[in-house]
């Protein structure tokens, strides 16, 4: 659909033009309102110069303007760029300690399972201990016959390690 062209009557610098733009009336009125205005600032500012003169002035300072505000948009476009950049950086690094959390996850359940094994080995170890040192009904004695020479050894718990954790023991989880 072809864009309707609006036709608008304003005053520049005590001159009646009529305009022709596509955009709303009201932003056409705005942007002749502020033409005028930098024309009558130059006139203030300069009463000798001709009306011709001060309106390439006030010509020359819009587009001082125009150009300034180029020169922050490309300063604001490289800043997102470079938050956008930081940001994907940080996204990536976010990615990389969840990996490494889930890893610790793993290792620390795999680390309470080999704990619950070695609470069960210990606790059989602890009953077959008991059931050798307990006294035998049928030899009337204590529980050592002279054939042994001396009481089963409780065997040493071996410290649990994973790379990164603190070295322990069997007893540190009793």
């Amino acid at each position: 659909m072809p864009e309707i062209v609006k036709r608008v009557n304003v005053r520049i610098a005590g001159v009646a033009y009529q305009l022709a733009a596509t955009e709303d009336e009201a932003h056409i009125r705005k942007m002749a309102a502020r033409a005028d205005e930098m024309i009558r600032q130059v006139l203030l500012a300069s009463p000798h110069l001709s009306q011709s003169m001060a309106t390439i002035l006030a010509l020359v300072n819009a587009m001082d303007e125009v150009n300034k505000f180029r020169r922050q948009s490309e300063i604001l476009q490289k800043e997102r760029d470079s938050q956008a950049q930081q940001m994907q950086q940080l996204k990536t690094e976010l990615d990389r300690v969840r990996e490494q959390n889930w890893d610790m996850r793993k290792d620390q359940l795999h680390m309470q399972r080999l704990i619950a094994e070695y609470e069960k080995r210990f606790e059989q170890i602890l009953s077959d201990a008991s059931e050798h040192a307990a006294p035998n009904p049928d030899d009337g004695e204590t529980g050592h016959s002279d054939n042994e020479s001396e009481p089963i050894p409780e065997p040493e718990p071996s410290p649990l390690t994973l790379a990164g954790y603190q070295q322990s023991t069997l007893e540190d989880y009793i």
